[in-house]
């Protein structure tokens, strides 16, 4: 049967179109291995959500909000010891419906990437691009295959030698942070377990630290709801 060209521009626009497997990738990753630490300025250095180890190593999935749809993204990553820095770009190609999607890695270190443990690791995924450094952040999984309904969520605070850090959310409810055991902490140095509901409905979070019992000026982080 011969189709005529109405009918076969009609099929083009009810055709439904495959979602995205992955990020695209914009900028080349930009990668600091060290033998000295680094240090890292950032006060959030990380938003992991919890997944599955896989076999495939160094392997980065982020939960990317369906209202990112054709953003440019940023992604950045660094160790706890400070050793390792990176950042890249990614653009957010639709149709996208928001589940867990696979960033993909072009490393010149992934002998050194596959042998990292979450547990020594930060990475996140900000709106706009790397200059901008955007507050608006959604969690990423390290070397792990994230769950659309994500079971635990971490934020990593590089807290600057404070001695407590605590979190507080729009409706007014509080988190503590814990300081890690970790002998070198550069990058970061305390883990706040976040509430599921803050990425189910999306949250503006107060980042507090305290240091010698004075209060440090809040930062403040915007979580996007995720489906």
């Amino acid at each position: 049967m011969k189709l005529n060209a109405t009918t076969i521009a009609l099929l083009a626009v009810v055709a439904p179109q495959a979602m995205a497997e992955e990020l695209v990738q914009v900028t080349p990753l930009t990668e600091t291995l060290s033998e000295q630490a680094l240090i890292s300025g950032s006060i959030v250095a990380g938003f992991l959500s919890v997944g599955e180890a896989t076999e495939e190593k160094p392997y980065l999935e982020a939960m990317v909000p369906e209202a990112w749809e054709g953003s440019l993204v940023c992604l950045t990553l660094v160790s706890q010891d400070g050793r390792y820095e990176a950042l890249g770009e990614y653009s957010v190609v639709g149709p996208w419906s928001g589940e867990p999607i696979r960033v993909p890695l072009e490393s010149l270190h992934n002998e050194y990437l596959s042998k990292t443990e979450r547990s020594q690791f930060a990475g996140l995924l900000s709106k706009g691009s790397c200059d901008a450094r955007g507050q608006t952040v959604t969690p990423v999984g390290w070397n792990e295959k994230l769950d659309s309904a994500p079971s635990k969520l971490e934020l990593l605070i590089n807290s600057r030698a404070a001695d407590e850090v605590y979190l507080v959310f729009e409706n007014g409810s509080d988190v503590d942070c814990v300081k890690t055991d970790s002998a070198i902490h550069l990058a970061f140095d305390f883990v706040c377990d976040i509430p599921k509901q803050v990425v189910d409905a999306g949250d503006v979070i107060e980042v507090n630290r305290i240091r010698k019992g004075r209060k440090d000026r809040p930062h403040i982080v915007q979580v996007s709801p995720l489906p």
